[in-house]
């Protein structure tokens, strides 16, 4: 119910951007549109995280294809690096095994919150990695940047729910604090883990696990 009125918002908004209004009132069309979708994440964000802990997350088992996941996300994400300046890249290691059992939909949400947060994260003329290894019988991929990095004290809390890191001197970026708890969830929903390595002033490394095809 949340959702439908806020989506006549973002579809007339988009309706006004699309015209010529009188001068000085596009801005205004964006500022509505750029809310609206900010809130209406939000909103996505809250009604993932109650059907996380009230068991209510439908996923699917599927066979799919690990290597097109992580290179149809760079290419997904590249026009939102590429306006900020970045460069995106992949990498995947020789011989690595690329068939997973999930859902392929709830995966490709979560390596591309972590991408995003990583683009966000990371200043004019950086770099975002993703590369995609075996160990053991866990296929991993790991979402590296040159951003600002995280602080001691604050790592032991980002994937609380509604946690922010505010004492980088970065606290004026948008954020939600949900992102997080939600890649965790979906993450240990498959069997797998999400950790991450910071260093303030050098970037972050964010390495989320999945158990291969055919492995408990």
């Amino acid at each position: 119910e949340l959702r439908t009125p806020l989506n006549g918002v973002i579809g007339v908004a988009d309706l006004l951007a699309g015209t010529r209004p009188p001068r000085g009132q596009q801005g205004f069309a964006q500022i509505i549109r750029a809310s609206a979708h900010t809130l209406l994440e939000l909103i996505d964000n809250v009604l993932d995280i109650s059907r996380i802990e009230t068991g209510r997350l439908s996923t699917s088992q599927e066979d799919f294809d690990l290597h097109r996941l992580v290179n149809g996300t760079v290419a997904m994400m590249e026009p939102q690096a590429q306006a900020k300046g970045l460069t995106l890249a992949s990498h995947i290691a020789p011989q690595t095994p690329f068939h997973l059992n999930g859902d392929g939909r709830h995966l490709r949400q979560m390596l591309i919150n972590l991408v995003g947060n990583a683009i966000k994260y990371t200043p004019y003329g950086g770099t975002v990695t993703l590369s995609l290894e075996h160990r053991s019988n866990m296929a991993c991929i790991n979402i590296k940047d040159t951003g600002y990095g995280i602080p001691d004290t604050d790592l032991p809390h980002i994937f609380d729910r509604f946690y922010r890191v505010r004492n980088n001197g970065h606290a004026d970026i948008e954020g939600n604090g949900l992102g997080l708890a939600i890649v965790k969830s979906i993450a240990e929903q498959h069997g797998g883990d999400v950790t991450v390595e910071s260093e303030v002033g050098k970037g972050s490394c964010f390495t989320f696990s999945l158990p291969l095809a055919g492995e408990e």
